[in-house]
């Protein structure tokens, strides 16, 4: 889409071009009338060329953020979101929103682990954990939440213990809808060792691979 965007900026910024160059020979030939002509529609060609070329470039950066985004979380069990911005070059609030919007549109198989502030794969799982997403007192959504054994999740509007279950095969194995796009362009990485459970709530046994502790 972005090339297309550009392709079509160039033909309009070519024949503003080609316009605004007529304007000289229009003038030369004591034409005023027909020099200014060009000039207008030079403008008028030019303004939808800039627009066009802007967009595809933001699409371009869009895209671009997207694979490295990609490419940053299928290559991890675990990580933060203060790691995913560094990767992304952008601010952790921003790669917050980009994470969410993409967690939501494309189910994406991550669950937050708030002991850690973490985010793990949940199809990379291996001891027993249990998850949750809304609260059952006051029925506020708190995202897709994880705890391992020994630990409670507490809704953060009411305070209350949230209710968690053993996470469905169907959650676990991660199917990409039909939009996934980069998401579904190629496998995440082969199955192996993934986090663990913790020896107390809030702190975490060492964990092989490539999960690394919190402050490391």
């Amino acid at each position: 889409m972005p090339a297309v965007l550009k392709v079509f900026a160039w033909i309009f910024l070519a024949l503003a071009a080609m316009s605004l160059m007529c304007t000289p020979l229009a003038f030369a030939d004591g034409k005023g009338d027909v020099a200014v002509t060009f000039v207008v529609f030079s403008g008028v060609l030019a303004i939808p060329g800039i627009a066009l070329m802007m967009a595809g470039r933001k699409l371009q950066r869009r895209d671009h953020t997207q694979q490295m985004m990609v490419a940053f979380v299928r290559t991890r069990d675990a990580f933060t979101v203060e790691e995913l911005a560094v990767h992304l070059g952008c601010a952790p609030g921003e790669a917050q929103i980009l994470l969410n919007q993409d967690i939501a549109r494309y189910r994406l198989p991550l669950v937050v682990h708030q002991a850690s502030r973490r985010y793990l794969r949940l199809d990379r799982l291996q001891n027993p954990a249990q998850i949750a997403s809304h609260c059952q007192s006051c029925g506020a959504a708190i995202g897709q939440q994880i705890v391992f054994a020994g630990e409670q999740l507490r809704c953060s509007h009411c305070g209350s213990e949230v209710q968690t279950h053993a996470p469905a095969p169907v959650e676990q194995q991660w199917q990409p809808p039909p939009q996934a796009g980069h998401w579904a362009q190629a496998p995440w990485s082969q199955p192996g060792p993934a986090p663990g459970n913790w020896s107390q709530p809030g702190q975490q046994q060492p964990g092989p691979g490539n999960w690394r502790p919190p402050g490391t």
